[in-house]
């Protein structure tokens, strides 16, 4: 789900991103000049954002392009440091700023691995096999 107003829409190409991978965004329907895109945490409030410090771009895909007028497009983001985000779709400069569309919360962070351990090789049919596993940081879940 993307939450959006007047059609607006902005995109995450998928839900993780391996730490140092750039983000790449999809955004149709602006309404108009003057919008940017940049990333905040998750949990931001849509109405109450600040500046930013993870990155922004402007709908051509730079923090300083001529024309700024495009209503769809792809923009790519790097450097967006490991945590939870989401990227908002926002008008004008002015603070507060006011946000028409904003992403899917995506997920930047070290490579997902897992593994599984069995305590038999071989299990009957219809036992029980008890399986095990570890999340990356080696914390039990």
């Amino acid at each position: 789900m993307v939450c959006s107003s007047a059609g607006s829409s902005v995109t995450v190409s998928k839900n993780y991103y391996n730490t140092g991978e750039t983000v790449s965004l999809g955004f149709e329907n602006l309404p108009g000049d003057r919008f940017w895109m940049a990333v905040y945490s998750a949990e931001a409030d849509p109405r109450h954002l600040t500046v930013s410090t993870e990155g922004w771009s402007w709908p051509c895909g730079s923090k300083d392009c001529a024309d700024q007028s495009l209503t769809s497009g792809t923009v790519n983001l790097e450097d967006i440091g490991d945590g939870a985000w989401k990227v908002y779709m926002i008008v004008d400069m002015s603070w507060p700023y006011e946000s028409v569309a904003f992403t899917e919360t995506f997920i930047v962070g070290p490579p997902l691995q897992a593994s599984i351990s069995t305590p038999n090789s071989y299990c009957p049919h219809g036992d029980s096999i008890p399986v095990s596993f570890q999340n990356p940081d080696g914390n039990r879940v």
